[in-house]
């Protein structure tokens, strides 16, 4: 939400206990997802212009530091762009779903830093009028070979194929 990421205790996990936020004024955060191995946790925040961010933090720094080596990635420029909606790492890769107009996009970042590489791929059967302006309406899970993508009334299962395309499972 526009409270951004916000950091709780759980030291009593039945009294958990906020003690911090980083704040996204204006704009809204719409998942978050860690990376175990790395400790590099993603931001995904959308603005109301269609657009957004996804911004890194080292969750092993005790003041979540930017990560050396992984820089905020606009989507609000010429590519990649839409608002980011749910974030997923696997296998150090950064999986970004993202909603361009009546589309849903998936980005899949395999390097960071100033000029992060990606590739792009337009969600099947998930795109069009069936999208609502509600950006908590999508969820996508990425396991075992597959990502799941749901969108209020639509579920999608999409598998890499041999030359790196994304084709319904």
């Amino acid at each position: 939400g526009s409270d951004g990421l916000v950091v709780v205790s759980v030291v009593d996990p039945s009294q958990p206990l906020v003690v911090g936020n980083i704040g996204v004024p204006g704009n809204f955060a719409t998942d978050v997802a860690l990376n175990d191995r790395t400790g590099v946790l993603a931001l995904s925040v959308a603005d109301g212009m269609g657009g957004g961010f996804v911004r890194f933090f080292d969750a092993n720094h005790s003041e979540l530091a930017p990560p050396a080596g992984y820089s905020t990635i606009s989507f609000s420029g010429s590519a990649p762009t839409g608002q980011p909606v749910d974030v997923e790492w696997h296998d150090d890769a950064l999986y970004v779903l993202a909603k361009r107009g009546t589309d849903l996009v998936l980005y899949v970042f395999n390097q960071f830093g100033p000029n992060p590489t990606f590739s792009e791929h337009v969600v099947p059967r998930l795109s069009g009028s069936a999208l609502t302006d509600r950006l908590d309406d999508v969820s996508m899970v990425v396991q075992y070979g597959q990502i799941e993508i749901t969108s209020a009334d639509q579920y999608v299962v999409l598998e890499q194929d041999g030359a790196g395309n994304l084709e319904l499972a």
